[in-house]
Formats: structure tokens, C-alpha cells, sequence
């Protein structure tokens, strides 16, 4: 296969999956939490009509190494996943930086990132200086968090979290 001439990349956290609320609940490690996740239906809805399409698909996200396994897994279960090598997990924001480098000038790199955080603590608070990185690189094009909040249909508050699996 050549090399892809656009290619869409997503975050986890917060831009598919409903992630901040599970910080409420106690779950006993962060294995159960991220298995547990729920997913936003219109983005999910989206990814797929993207893989229906063709499209080539990859999934950034800044967790921990040692969640890939319960990551790709999620991802499986949701079935907007079909292989290992579109998962890549950062210890680090910053890192997806790194990783958008690596795709060659001429694939046009859709992206989709909140890049916030802080939800949790009731402020949501962004990485600016990444957000300027990220817009500063010619090869992508990004969505930030108003065109995800458009996709995910409507902005979910705490008490609209329903637990999907068991503590």
C-alpha cells in the first residue's frame, strides 16, 4: 500500500469517549476505568462513516503505556478499530506533536483533539501552546473543541454520566 495522501487522527479521552466523569466514580485501577468508558454515539457514528469510506484511521491519545492493551481493546469493542498499529499512546501532550511529525508533508492530517483537561476540578483549562504547535503545521487541519462538541451532538454534564459497566 502507498502512503496515505490524508489521513484522520483522533484522541480518546473527552473527543470519543466521555472520559472525565469516571474520575467520580472509584474504581479500583485504571485498568476498569478505561474499560469502562463510555463513547460519545455521533463521534462514534462519525469514525465509522470515516472506516466505511476508506479512510485511514489512527487514535493518539496521552495515557499511560501500560493501558495500551486495555486501550485498544475499548477501541475494538467499539468497533472503530481494526488493527494495533493505529493506536498510539504518549506519556505526554506534547508528544503528539512528535507523532503528527512523523506523517510525511504531503498527507493532509485531519485532526481531532479537545487538548483540555481539568474537567474533573470543574474548570476546563487547555494546552494552548500545543493547540499552536498543532495549528502552526501546514500538513494539518485542526479541530478543537467546538467542532467536537458539534460531532458529539451535545455536551454532556455529570449528572447526565451513566455508568456503563460494574464497579
Amino acid at each position: 500500500m502507498g502512503r496515505p495522501k490524508k489521513v484522520f487522527v483522533f484522541d480518546i479521552d473527552n473527543t470519543i469517549a466521555l472520559t472525565y466523569p469516571s474520575f467520580f466514580i472509584p474504581y479500583s485501577n485504571d485498568f476498569q476505568r478505561y474499560a469502562c468508558l463510555a463513547i460519545y454515539p455521533a463521534m462514534r457514528s462519525y469514525v465509522v462513516e470515516l472506516i466505511n469510506r476508506g479512510e485511514r484511521i489512527f487514535y493518539f491519545s496521552a495515557r499511560p503505556w501500560y493501558v495500551f492493551p486495555t486501550t485498544y481493546k475499548w477501541l475494538k469493542s467499539q468497533g472503530i478499530i481494526r488493527s494495533l498499529n493505529q493506536l498510539y499512546t504518549v506519556p505526554n501532550v506534547k508528544d503528539k506533536i512528535k507523532l503528527l511529525s512523523c506523517f510525511p508533508l504531503q498527507t493532509q492530517i485531519y485532526y481531532f483533539d479537545d487538548l483540555s483537561y481539568n474537567h474533573e476540578n470543574g474548570m476546563v483549562k487547555f494546552y494552548t501552546d500545543v493547540i499552536n504547535s498543532i495549528r502552526s503545521m501546514k500538513n494539518v487541519k485542526y479541530f478543537g473543541i467546538d467542532t467536537i462538541q458539534y460531532l458529539q451532538g451535545l455536551w454532556y454534564e455529570r449528572e447526565h454520566f451513566h455508568k456503563i459497566c460494574p464497579i
